[in-house]
């Protein structure tokens, strides 16, 4: 399946293939996607840059469900890879390469299934983050992140999807001069399918 979606910037544009097989009561997924966008200045965290820098995101990923009875387990495997062009800052040529980066997440959830489309999960994630383009001299902030996250998953006879996990990261860093992160993460979607085929979904 194809799929090409446009984007509040003209000069946006995302592509992806993706498709599922299944295999008696276990699921096979496989996606790729290419996105070529621009990060909007207004956002958080974002550099007064001069203008939108654009950027390039490659993403690959796969997942596996194995259903028994009211269990279900997923493992699952991402790969996305990050492209900054440069920009300018107050007219000055600037390079963005220095944030660059592959990052590669596994984990596997757990789900049971107490009550028809009602399941209590737990999600276990390892990520790592390798940034390419560190300037000769500059410390890297590689890092290795442990996600744990329960929570549930709820659906409404189809129409809406819910999802809900609140847990804890341990971020590690490669260079011993970024001390270690532990913090509360939490994660949240909602996906509505009046007709069982259209899906509109919030994160």
């Amino acid at each position: 399946r194809y799929l090409a979606l446009p984007s509040q910037n003209p000069m946006d544009a995302t592509v992806s293939a993706g498709g599922r097989l299944d295999i008696g009561n276990e699921k096979l997924t496989v996606a790729a996607a290419h996105v070529a966008a621009h990060e909007d200045r207004s956002q958080l965290d974002t550099i007064a840059s001069d203008r939108p820098i654009a950027f390039d995101l490659d993403d690959v990923r796969a997942s596996y469900a194995m259903n028994d009875g009211r269990w279900s387990i997923v493992p699952s495997v991402q790969v996305t890879n990050w492209t900054y062009n440069p920009t300018t800052l107050l007219g000055i040529p600037t390079s963005q390469a220095y944030r660059n980066r592959l990052v590669t997440q596994g984990g596997v959830s757990v789900s049971y299934e107490f009550a028809p489309l009602r399941s209590i999960m737990l999600v276990v994630r390892a990520v790592t983050q390798e940034y390419t383009r560190t300037p000769a001299g500059q410390p890297s902030p590689d890092s290795t992140s442990y996600q744990v996250l329960a929570g549930v998953d709820y659906d409404d006879d189809s129409v809406w999807h819910f999802r809900a996990l609140v847990g804890g990261e341990a971020r590690h860093f490669s260079n011993p001069l970024f001390p270690k992160q532990n913090t509360l993460i939490a994660e949240a979607s909602a996906a509505w399918s009046p007709k069982g085929l259209d899906r509109k979904s919030v994160v």
